[in-house]
């Protein structure tokens, strides 16, 4: 384990981590967190954990994953909405880095 301090609910831990060990697939442990209640945030420390898995690459999985697939839309409009705003207010000069395309 790394030093990022983790909140989520030791039962929970165990139970994907049980379900890693197992030689579930990244998707399969991203279904079980969705199914337990994990925020996308929790998701995506949980996986890094696990996995070992990088920031980025994480956050793109849990994104673009199925299981997560109810709060994608919403999310990006969430942020389509914030960059529009920020640039409207002539804070941006470019398209931020790391940003996830539609």
């Amino acid at each position: 384990m790394n030093a990022r301090p983790i909140t989520i609910p030791e039962e929970i831990q165990v139970a994907v981590q049980a379900k890693a060990d197992s030689g579930a697939s990244f998707e399969e442990l991203s279904q079980l967190m969705a199914d337990l209640g994990l925020g996308k945030i929790d998701a995506i420390k949980l996986l890094r954990d696990i996995t070992k898995m990088d920031l980025g690459a994480a956050k793109e999985f849990i994104h673009y994953s199925p299981a997560w697939a109810f709060r994608r839309a919403n999310d990006e409009a969430f942020h389509e909405s914030l960059y529009k705003a920020l640039e409207e207010l002539n804070l941006l000069e470019e398209e931020p880095a790391g940003r996830l395309a539609s």
